[in-house]
């Protein structure tokens, strides 16, 4: 059988390309002997690599780019389903689709489901067209912030039709399967929530001699950080100033700080030598917490959450993890002294034994989902 795996691995974000990564594995894991590729197609906004404008992170942002096409030339070129589609309309995408010889196409992870603002009486291609005569997954797939409200007939529609099609439908988070309900109504396909890709999948980080030397330069425990420059957080990070020093990942540097400027490799590693972790980023809570890094996530930005539900990636999952407590929106019910609250509970009070136990069962469903996946695929006794 021959899978072809469309999904989010051309940007420069860690996050992407581990759930891809993780996605491929995953799959040829449970159907062994198929041939796994990715297809390829043009999905993000800006097309092309553009340094940072800013003199001081000029160079390192070369150097990162560099990291992660060399990453992804190594895991990903080999698997890719033949020249690059630059053309990415939904009429174009489901052309090219029809015209591969793929017998499977997976959908997921990651938020490619999102309908942004952009998209005038459209979707994005990942909503496949109930045109495409395959069989269709859907894995730990993310529409993110995206309501009801903000689509238009046509956007509706196509979803609807979209959602039809598939043989399984498996979202990643409350915010999705809502979206997928108000649109489909009471009548729509059987719906799944699942973890994400990388929960269940192995990983080793060895620790960076860069950070470790910051550690002892410093004196201080290293606190890797991925906040939006707000008034909140560097309010936050004053209070927290004298007994951490701020690793910045990949974002401009915090006062009394340094930058870590990583590809793939280096940001993985970077978990074996941070004491705590404050992010907004979903994968970054998700590998702290597979690491033993205390962790606080935070909706940090106001357009990076559900504006009905409240919801976010990172708040979802801690649900999943009854790890709440551990998670921080300034803009809803949040302030200064709370979340110092919150960090000094993960600094010395972290659950570490219950985030196990929680790990593990979440990566016990995501293999029960995809087994469920490959059983809707599988051929039916006459």
């Amino acid at each position: 059988m021959k899978i072809g795996l469309l999904t989010y691995f051309r940007i420069d974000v860690a996050g992407q390309y581990f759930q891809a990564l993780a996605t491929i594995d995953n799959l040829k894991r449970v159907f062994p002997g198929s041939e796994v590729e990715l297809v390829n197609i043009v999905h993000e906004k800006k097309r092309g690599f553009r340094p940072s404008k800013n003199p001081r992170y000029f160079v390192p942002s070369i150097l990162r780019h560099l990291a992660y096409k060399s990453a992804r030339d190594r895991v990903f070129t080999p698997i890719l389903s033949g020249p690059l589609l630059l053309d990415n309309s939904y009429t174009s995408v489901e052309k090219h689709l029809a015209e591969l010889d793929h017998d499977v196409f997976v959908v997921g992870a990651d938020t490619c489901l999102k309908v942004d603002h952009h998209y005038k009486s459209s979707v994005p291609f990942f909503w496949l067209s109930p045109k495409l005569r395959r069989k269709k997954l859907m894995l730990s797939g993310s529409a993110e912030y995206t309501d009801f409200s903000d689509l238009d007939a046509t956007q509706k529609d196509m979803i609807k039709a979209s959602v039809d099609g598939f043989s399984f439908l498996g979202v990643r988070d409350r915010m999705t399967s809502k979206l997928v309900r108000d649109v489909a109504g009471a009548g729509g396909p059987p719906l799944l929530e699942m973890p994400d890709p990388t929960i269940p999948w192995q990983i080793t980080t060895n620790g960076l001699k860069s950070l470790e030397k910051l550690k002892r330069t410093t004196g201080k425990k290293l606190c890797g950080v991925n906040l939006a420059q707000t008034a909140f957080c560097a309010e936050l990070l004053r209070k927290l100033s004298g007994e951490f020093h701020f690793v910045s990942i990949n974002t401009p540097t915090w006062p009394g700080g340094s930058r870590l400027a990583s590809g793939p490799v280096e940001w993985l590693d970077m978990f074996g030598s941070l004491d705590l972790m404050l992010t907004s980023s979903f994968h970054e809570t998700i590998f702290s917490l597979k690491t033993g890094v205390p962790v606080v996530a935070f909706d940090s930005s106001a357009t990076r959450f559900h504006r009905v539900t409240g919801l976010s990636k990172a708040r979802c999952l801690l649900e999943a993890m009854d790890m709440t407590r551990f998670h921080v929106n300034p803009f809803i019910d949040g302030s200064v002294p709370t979340a110092l609250d919150k960090i000094g509970a993960a600094v010395h009070a972290f659950p570490h034994d219950d985030v196990k136990s929680k790990l593990d069962e979440l990566s016990e469903s995501y293999w029960q989902a995809l087994a469920l996946a490959k059983e809707s695929i599988a051929p039916k006794d006459r």
